[in-house]
Parts: C-alpha cells; structure tokens; sequence
C-alpha cells in the first residue's frame, strides 16, 4: 500500500476537462476522488479562505478539490458519485462554453445550465469564475479584463442567481496588472499558479495555487504526488 504524509497548509487539487471528456475518464476520476476522501479532510473552497485570511492553523493539512469548466461526462458521472461520498467542490465555469453549448475536440462537451443548478441544490458545490471564453488574461487592457470577467459574472448570475465569489486564471497565467486590480474587485481568491501547496500564514489569497491532476500513472496511487510531503 502507498504510505504518504499530509502536506502542511491546504493543498488545492484541480481536475481539468480535458481529463473528464469520456465516461471511462469520468468513472476513473470517480476513483481517485473516493481514495482522496478516505484519507485526507476535504474542506470548501469557502473555509480554505477564511483559514488562509486569518492564518488559522485549523485548516493546516487540508484538501480543497475544483473543476475547471465543467463537463457533461462530469455532470452525469462524476457528480452522483461526489453527492453519494458528500465531498465538496469548487467549480470554476468558463461561462461562454456553457451559455452556447460549445464543445470543443480538447475538452469535450461542457454540462448544462440545468445541471449547474442541480448540483447547486446539493449545498455542496461552490460556484466560481473561469472568465466567459477562456482567454488568458497576461496582457489584458483593463477594457478587455473587465468585459471578459463582468460578462462571466453576469451570466452565472443570470442563469444560477448566484454571484460568484471566486476566480481561476484561465491556463493558470496571472493577469496584466489592470486584469489583477478588477479580479481583487470582484473575488475573494484567485486561483493563478501551479503548486503543491498554499501554506497557512505565508499565501496570497490572489495567488492561491493547484496541483493539475491528470490521469494516474501505472502503478501510481491517485493523486499520490500531491499529497505526499515525501515528494517535493
């Protein structure tokens, strides 16, 4: 059996798209969401927050996992399985993809409008921004930050009632400093990097950072990389 120690700080997992497109994809995510639970204290999104802000150490050793976008293999599959094990989740949607049904050949097609507000009833899903098209925001005038994020808020809230809290840089590229300004004026946190953890006391909010995870190697356990303090 693998052994692993917890990372100290929170440790934020991030399941893309692109590794959520087929049903086979999904049933193995399901897997790997279930071997996480069993060992490690799943916390929302919204608590990792307010234990970073206020350095309080209680949220030390914690796991936040999110999805980027959104897919229907997720929403059939994978969502059952996170209401069945009550695991909570931060969904960050890419809200153009949504709104027009859009697939696309890397991703798949995304979930629905009425599967979002499903998953909403369940009080186990966090909603967040992923911007409305997707576009990396590094060289953004404050012009085009502002429609690409207010259009975003503005349709979740339109379709969900809800106002999304909180943001993820899309390819986990931060922002030109006018795109960073109007993200802070609008969210709580910001996903912008790749890491293994966010440390209690010592992380930006604006610059939390994730493990990517794909699908597992050979003879790897799930995830085992990101939560394994062994393997810095």
């Amino acid at each position: 059996m693998h052994l692993f120690r917890r990372r100290s700080g929170v440790t934020v997992l991030v399941l893309r798209a692109a590794d959520l497109i087929t049903a086979a994809d999904a049933r193995t995510c399901c897997a790997q969401i279930e071997a996480v639970a069993a060992r490690s204290r799943i916390i929302t999104l919204d608590e990792a927050i307010r234990g970073l802000s206020r350095e309080d150490r209680a949220v030390d050793h914690s796991v936040v996992i999110t999805v980027d976008e959104g897919t229907a293999a997720f929403a059939d599959i994978v969502m059952p399985a996170l209401v069945g094990l009550h695991v909570p989740v931060a969904l960050y949607l890419t809200t153009q993809l949504v709104e027009q049904q859009r697939a696309r050949q890397s991703t798949g097609s995304p979930m629905c409008w009425t599967s979002i507000a499903e998953a909403l009833t369940t009080g186990l899903f966090t909603l967040g921004s992923h911007g409305h098209t997707g576009a990396t925001l590094a060289r953004a005038s404050s012009t085009s930050a502002s429609g690409e994020i207010n259009r975003s808020i503005e349709l979740i809230a339109t379709r969900t009632g809800r106002t999304p809290a909180h943001f993820a840089y899309p390819r986990a590229m931060a922002g030109s400093p006018e795109a960073r300004e109007i993200v802070r004026e609008h969210f709580h946190s910001a996903m912008v990097g790749k890491g293994r953890s966010n440390p209690v006391g010592r992380t930006d909010i604006y610059r939390l950072v994730r493990f990517a995870i794909g699908r597992p190697r050979r003879g790897s356990a799930p995830w085992s990389g990101a939560l394994d303090a062994s393997s810095r």
